[in-house]
């Protein structure tokens, strides 16, 4: 037994996917495990020959087989990538730690490594063989509450170019989990730290992100007199302050929801945790939207839209999102500004609150009015006036939100074939809007019954004569 599944057990943490190296065929390992517990088995990797198994007997947990790598489960963990996931313990110790003490086998020092917190590198080419790790390291560092030492994050300096010849789908499942912890945002500060927002974020920049980048790989404990940015790198420091407010923003409100019945805070948690595609949930999307938003022009800057847009449809599509990730990313952008809208042009009314949730989804909807807030409170020149304006608007459609879902669990009043009979019509736009107007006086209260819709439907039809 490998890699994470010895840390968490140390760390006494959940375990979900247990790694087993095996000295012979894993596929002929393989069998004799499913004969025992039942269950199928995947094909992870063909080249590595990986191979997952999901047993019947076992569900709370995934096994996964791959063979030694080396001549011996020392040189397979040597090969691996931070020394708290170079440990192993063999099964026969494992099944017999009731009557023995567990031997662990750790040839880098990986529990020592546990104990001070440090998040270090198995060996000097650890980046180079697996860039992807150099994300890894920072996420791993996010989950554990852990350190990145010195010399690992010289050696993440150094080769965090070779980031950018990664597969964007290995980066994409990389970001999404970084963005999954609840501190998602000290996360972001040390990846800026360490220069690789460029590379992460090239395809959404209007700028190489060569020239965006500053400050070269340096041996660990030297200093280097920092030049003056120059206008490009400047812009895009300025981008990373306020991608990181905006997200800041985001992680407050989604960690203390402003919201007094805790029924309907129930209801947008789980919305919100619904997954999207990818294994992946709304949340870190929302997070990822909050960064992404940065990159908008702000009403009196000289930037034409439609070329922003069409840069963040790029990185949505390099980044491999799947349609409904990258529509639910792209819709909380889009409807960012309209909450502020409604402030401004005094239109803070229920039928306003129903055309936008219309508009955009209920997802969508929630995460462009999360949005909307935290970009306020994340703008230097936003006042305490404005921001407490929108607190209280933004508590008002989460009200109406919540009601309206009740309201909308039950059928409408009338559907397409009761106005085609009852009004004599044809089929046509014409009972699309009248079943939106009925909708709209439903989610305001302005009709309780049938009796109300029929009558509403009536004088709507007049009205269009």
């Amino acid at each position: 037994m490998v890699g994470g599944v010895v840390r968490d057990l140390i760390l006494a943490r959940p375990i979900k996917d247990i790694d087993l190296a095996i000295s012979a065929s894993p596929e002929y390992f393989l069998k004799k495990f499913i004969r025992k517990s039942g269950g199928h088995s995947i094909c992870l990797d063909r080249k590595f020959l990986t191979f997952r198994l999901i047993s019947r007997k076992m569900k709370q947990w995934w096994f996964d087989f791959t063979p030694l790598r080396g001549n011996s489960i020392e040189e397979d963990l040597r090969q691996r990538d931070f020394t708290i996931n170079a440990m192993a313990i063999d099964l026969k110790d494992l099944l017999a730690f009731a009557i023995s003490p567990l031997h662990l086998i750790d040839p880098l020092g990986g529990c020592s490594d546990l104990a001070q917190k440090s998040i270090r590198a198995v060996s000097e080419e650890v980046f180079r063989d697996d860039p992807l790790r150099i994300l890894r390291a920072f996420r791993q560092a996010g989950q554990l509450a852990f350190q990145i030492e010195e010399n690992t994050e010289y050696l993440i300096r150094r080769d965090r170019s070779l980031l950018k010849d990664t597969a964007p789908e290995r980066i994409r499942d990389e970001l999404l989990l970084i963005l999954s912890l609840d501190q998602a945002t000290a996360c972001f500060s040390q990846l800026r730290q360490s220069g690789l927002l460029p590379t992460l974020f090239s395809p959404a920049l209007p700028l190489p992100p060569e020239e965006a980048t500053t400050g070269q790989g340096s041996e660990p404990g030297s200093e280097i007199a920092p030049s003056p940015p120059s206008a490009p790198a400047a812009a895009f420091e300025a981008w990373e302050d306020k991608a990181i407010r905006k997200l800041s923003s985001v992680e407050e409100i989604l960690s203390a929801l402003p919201i007094p019945e805790h029924s309907c805070l129930r209801q947008i948690r789980s919305l919100l945790s619904k997954v999207s595609g990818h294994q992946t949930t709304f949340y870190p999307l929302l997070k990822l939207s909050a960064i992404l938003s940065a990159l908008l022009p702000s009403h009196h800057q000289q930037t034409k839209p439609d070329k922003v847009w069409d840069r963040l449809n790029s990185f949505l599509r390099w980044l491999a999102l799947s349609n409904s990730q990258r529509t639910y990313t792209i819709s909380c952008l889009q409807g960012m500004p309209k909450p502020l809208e409604l402030l401004q042009s005094e239109s803070a009314a229920p039928r306003f609150f129903w055309r936008f949730f219309r508009d955009f989804g209920d997802e969508a909807g929630l995460g462009a009015l999360i949005l909307s807030l935290a970009s306020q409170k994340a703008a230097a020149e936003a006042g305490l006036e404005l921001i407490e304006a929108l607190e209280g608007l933004f508590k008002q459609m989460i009200s109406f939100w919540c009601g309206w879902q009740k309201i909308k669990s039950h059928p409408p009043f009338l559907d397409g074939n009761f106005l085609l009979d009852h009004f004599h019509l044809s089929p046509g736009p014409l009972i699309g809007q009248i079943l939106d107007a009925l909708e709209e006086a439903r989610a305001e209260g302005s009709i309780k019954t049938k009796e109300d819709a029929i009558e509403l439907a009536r004088r709507f039809l007049e009205a269009r004569r």
